[in-house]
């Protein structure tokens, strides 16, 4: 599974990306950007993830893995 951390993503390309749906994949990364792993921000309706270290790219497959 690789992440595309040279461009921002929006929230749903993230889900697909580890095969989740866009709901799950917005619960935890909100839950991520609270905790300062990401960065975020709004275009429209969209949640794009701005920046996400590689080091947590693994803990967001781990995290959504056990739901």
């Amino acid at each position: 599974m690789i992440f595309h951390l040279d461009r921002p993503l929006r929230v749903g390309q993230l889900a697909q990306t580890v095969d989740i749906t866009s709901s799950v994949a917005s619960y935890h990364v909100r839950l991520m950007r609270d905790a300062g792993l990401v960065v975020t921000e709004r275009r429209g309706n969209t949640t794009v993830v701005r920046r996400i270290e590689r080091r947590w790219a693994a803990i967001f497959r781990a995290v959504v893995a056990a739901e």
